[in-house]
């Protein structure tokens, strides 16, 4: 796959038609591409150094032809169906009530202390919180088992996307008050205190995702990505931290959540051993998930494999890998082609038609995309189930928290001042 090397010029043009075209540096297409190339950049300069399976020319050219799919999938969608950031805010204030809205922060707020709470209970019943503290790894170990009985249905509001989406969606239609962004901003420190690196990824995501429709200008949003950057350095610090106990040098245990491409070269030089699998195994791993319940036959084979010459470190690999797997060089163009449509599509559904159900479902997105490097998002459950929860919680909570507000509204001579309806200022 070397020769796939000559579309670096084409890749490089629709990158920048893709700008062209939204005008958004912060549209996760760049987000993707960003995390990309520095990837290749790091696995080049340090992956030989530092004992690692090196990424070659093939398979820097597996990568270069999927995302250069990926590019054409989303100038293809854009230019069909193009994003509206302008007028984005005064849509969304237009569709969703701001008193509803808030009145379904608060009731999602405090489902997420109780969700907090009960874990944080369950940890100190069943393993005690001063060996957790003596012993982080012990409560990864609980959860990834089993140990930790995570099937409480509170649970949910821990690691769903749908609860930072309606607290941000709440800070932009109650511009002039304060509890919107207190909570917000509570709820995001809470998101911190996770055990497992995805879902804190996806959570700040999804937050980020809501801000770049809502917010009248892209600049703006400076400070709160500089704030969310500086929170998830934090905790991967204290990953690193956790992972310095390991008998391996720090340099290769700080490479080794980079090392996804060195993994994707070894699968392509058939390092892993082929398991029992059906087709399209992993790009389908919802249905398959889903099915077995039906069908043993049909459970999916486990997705962990070992880190390439370094068995000690867990392993990281891009979403390119499963793809692979499933369907060889077609994997690589035409899932990435379909995920590349899949963004822009929801993009410019969110800021054409932003709504609780759109707002998260740009927000998975947002969230898949920022872990393509470690997880394949895009076949499991979150883009799904995201948008499942959200169209719940418009149904359960947020009609009948806007029935209420309409209802007390004129009663307590309240009146919101809707955000200013003057078309927003392009970035």
């Amino acid at each position: 796959m070397s020769a796939a090397l000559f579309l670096l010029p084409v890749l490089g043009g629709l990158i920048g038609l893709v700008y062209v075209q939204t005008r958004n540096p912060l549209h996760p297409f760049f987000a993707l591409i960003s995390i990309f190339t520095i990837l290749v950049l790091v696995n080049f300069l340090f992956a030989q150094p530092l004992g690692f399976y090196p990424l070659r020319l093939d398979g820097l050219g597996a990568v270069v032809l999927a995302l250069t799919a990926l590019s054409l999938g989303v100038v293809g969608a854009t230019w069909a169906v193009p994003p509206d950031r302008a007028g984005a805010r005064r849509r969304l204030a237009r569709l969703v009530d701001a008193d509803g809205a808030l009145l379904l922060a608060v009731v999602l707020f405090a489902l997420c202390l109780l969700a907090n709470a009960f874990y944080w209970i369950e940890v100190q019943q069943r393993l005690g919180i001063g060996a957790v503290l003596a012993r982080p790894a012990s409560l990864k170990a609980a959860e990834l088992s089993g140990y930790l009985a995570l099937t409480n249905p509170i649970y949910l509001f821990r690691v769903n996307a749908v609860v930072p989406v309606a607290l941000t969606m709440a800070a932009y239609l109650n511009p002039d008050r304060r509890l919107p962004k207190v909570m917000l901003a509570v709820a995001l420190t809470l998101m911190l205190f996770q055990v497992r690196r995805d879902p804190i990824i996806n959570l700040f995501a999804a937050a980020l995702a809501v801000a770049i429709v809502a917010a009248p200008r892209l600049r703006g949003l400076a400070l709160p990505l500089g704030i969310g950057l500086t929170a998830i350095s934090a905790m991967g610090i204290g990953v690193l931290a956790l992972l310095s106990t390991l008998p391996l040098p720090f340099g290769q245990i700080l490479f080794g959540y980079t090392a996804a491409l060195s993994s994707f070269q070894a699968l392509l030089d058939g390092f892993y051993p082929e398991g029992p699998h059906q087709p399209l195994e992993y790009t389908l791993y919802v249905f398959y998930s889903l099915f077995k319940y039906v069908d043993e036959f049909v459970r999916p084979e486990s997705i962990i494999r070992l880190n390439p010459a370094q068995p000690l470190l867990p392993n990281t690999y891009s979403f390119l890998a499963d793809f692979y797997v499933d369907a060889g060089v077609a994997g690589l163009v035409i899932m990435p082609l379909l995920i590349g449509m899949l963004m822009a599509g929801a993009c410019s559904l969110a800021t054409r038609r932003p709504t609780l159900v759109t707002l998260s479902l740009f927000a998975a997105v947002y969230g898949a995309a920022a872990m393509s490097f470690v997880n394949n998002e895009w076949s499991w459950f979150m883009i799904p189930g995201t948008v499942f929860y959200a169209a719940l919680c418009t149904v359960l909570l947020l009609a009948p928290c806007t029935v209420l507000a309409r209802f007390w509204r004129p009663r307590l001579g309240v009146s919101i001042r809707p955000p200013d309806p003057r078309p927003d200022q392009p970035p």
